[in-house]
């Protein structure tokens, strides 16, 4: 801000002078310019306060608005995994794989390929009497222990495709290479001598399936993710009957099939849901299934060699139910523990112009313990290994997975 100082002249005071008279309107002009020089002066300060009310404003509400976005952010943290995933901000890779996972319904990108490649282990022993108790303790007959180890070499391939973040269609081809291996005790009476004999199969396609999804709902406070899915499955695989059952020399105790399946020869159904919910920092997750089996009719349902008899099959239904939990470990890892079940009724068997008959012990209690993991190698693909542990004697003893979901 500029000053300006003026000062007075003294004059004659016997009246004015020509001198003075011409002085005047130089004065006068300079007056003026002062004059309107000091307007604009003012008129700038006037600028000046009031660009610098405005910056004193935005300084006041300056930490509020922080304030704001801080809790906005401290909120965004909490809402958890689902939230992130149904809203347009990017969750960790390792948690969009676990709802990949749980659901079996992927949201980003509209197609993606999954092979996978499966080792299953079943080992089964079991011993049978054929005879009778003499005086309640003694065993008069023939004692047999028979063995079956048996591995199972699954390779899947799935193709899944997605459309407006809400459907889902996929179709599964599988191709399966079996070996089973068959021993038994007791030849001739003898618990001593063990005979052993080994089938195994070339690699063939096995039932082949395909689903459709529906995601209905989306997680929010008190509502989980939840996913409705419709399955069907073809008998496209060599299904077990029919197959003889041939006596292995030396030993009447022992019975191998001519071949081993890979279906079981049926159509099926498969409804289900599933159910996902954010508890920060983890996911819990939970299905439920149900399968029917059709039943149908066909020309030779004996395993005895030489002999050919039509008959129909009813397969027992399944329900199927699994939980378990899962939490990302970082950005690209994470890790999941589950438990499932599945329980079988009875299948059936009914020749032409017999009733139907239940097939004992063809009803089964399958449980597992499953630890599972995913590794987010890049934005497209992914690592999943698991781990399933059977639990009862109808579960395998262990299975074991590698998954590698590709999506575009």
């Amino acid at each position: 801000m500029r000053f300006f100082c003026f000062a007075l002249l003294p004059l004659s005071l016997a009246g004015p002078s020509l001198q003075a008279q011409e002085s005047i309107p130089p004065l006068q002009q300079q007056l003026e310019q002062m004059q309107r020089a000091y307007q604009a002066q003012q008129r700038a300060i006037a600028v000046l306060e009031q660009r610098l009310r405005q910056l004193e404003g935005r300084s006041a509400a300056a930490p509020t608005a922080q304030a704001q976005a801080q809790a906005q952010a401290d909120n965004a943290s909490h809402q958890g995994y689902g939230s992130a995933l149904t809203q347009n901000t990017q969750p960790p890779p390792s948690v969009e794989n676990l709802y990949q996972e749980a659901t079996g319904f992927f949201g980003d990108g509209n197609f993606s390929l999954e092979p996978s490649l499966t080792y299953s282990h079943y080992d089964s022993r079991q011993l049978f009497l054929n005879g009778f108790l003499a005086l309640d303790a003694i065993f008069l007959g023939n004692l047999g222990v028979d063995q079956i180890d048996a591995d199972t070499f699954t390779l899947d391939l799935t193709g899944r495709y997605n459309w407006d973040q809400r459907w889902q269609v996929d179709l599964n081809l599988p191709l399966i290479y079996r070996q089973t291996q068959y021993k038994s005790a007791g030849a001739g009476g003898s618990s001593a001598q063990i005979s052993a004999e080994t089938v195994s199969s070339n690699p063939r396609l096995g039932d082949i399936s395909a689903g459709i999804a529906y995601k209905f709902l989306d997680e929010a406070e008190g509502v989980p993710d939840a996913v409705f899915s419709l399955r069907i499955k073809a008998p496209t695989g060599i299904e077990p009957y029919g197959i003889k059952l041939n006596e292995v020399p030396g030993n009447s105790n022992l019975k191998v099939p001519d071949e081993l399946p890979t279906g079981n020869g049926i159509w099926s159904i498969t409804p289900g849901v599933s159910l996902v919910k954010t508890l920060d920092p983890a996911v819990v997750f939970g299905n439920l299934s149900y399968t029917h089996h059709l039943k149908d009719s066909f020309s030779d349902i004996s395993t005895q060699a030489g002999a050919r008899i039509p008959g129909e099959v009813d397969l027992g239904d399944w329900v199927q139910f699994g939980l378990g939990t899962a939490f990302a470990l970082n950005e690209q890892m994470s890790l999941s523990l589950s438990f499932s079940q599945l329980l079988s009724q009875k299948s059936r068997l009914r020749t032409k112009g017999q009733p139907w008959q239940s097939i004992t012990g063809s009803d089964a209690n399958a449980a597992y313990f499953n630890v599972g993991m995913t590794y987010a190698v890049n934005n497209d693909l992914t690592l999943v290994p698991n781990l399933s542990i059977g639990l009862t004697p109808e579960a395998p003893d262990f299975s074991f997975s590698l998954k590698l979901p590709y999506y575009f």
